[in-house]
């Protein structure tokens, strides 16, 4: 293994700026790393352990009754490919589940073959006042499923937010 893969974080602090550690740029360059994992003939990921990653964007904690509920998120490949190679060739299908404070599953709605990226999962308006959980999830072309991401909300009555 070549000595420069393990040296301490806290040696690459070359100086400090308003308290914070500056770290040299050939760390941190996606292009620089891209040839180090190229050339790196150390550990390397198994297929099947390469899971998709999805994360959601602020969700909307109080709801009111008959108003539309949505969850933002963005979901890439284990390699970060739209991110760090500009390929969102990558597709997933995404999925929400909803269940009420009893944990009493109340549906379900996805996207299919979405490309990787930023997406949008719409539930439509719910009815009922009370609290809500929903689970996120992506599973990708080769049936590896992503960590799952909860959010709680609560559905009010209208003008109770004003």
């Amino acid at each position: 293994m070549n000595a420069r893969h393990i040296i301490p974080l806290a040696a690459l602090a070359v100086s400090t700026v308003y308290g914070q550690a500056l770290v040299p740029g050939e760390y941190t360059d996606p292009s620089n790393l891209r040839r180090q994992v190229a050339d790196s003939s150390g550990y390397q990921t198994p297929e099947h352990l390469k899971f998709p990653y999805i994360a959601t964007y602020y969700v909307k904690p109080t709801i009111t009754a008959g108003e539309n509920a949505r969850i933002d998120y963005f979901v890439t490949d284990w390699d970060s490919s739209k991110i760090r190679f500009l390929d969102d060739s990558h597709r997933f299908d995404v999925f929400a589940e909803f269940f009420d404070a009893d944990g009493k599953p109340m549906g379900e709605v996805s996207i299919e073959k979405h490309s990787s990226g930023d997406g949008m999962l719409g539930f439509g308006p719910f009815p009922e006042q009370g609290d809500y959980f929903v689970r996120v999830w992506a599973r990708d072309a080769k049936g590896r499923e992503s960590h799952r991401v909860w959010h709680a909300f609560r559905v009010v009555e209208p003008g109770a937010l004003e």
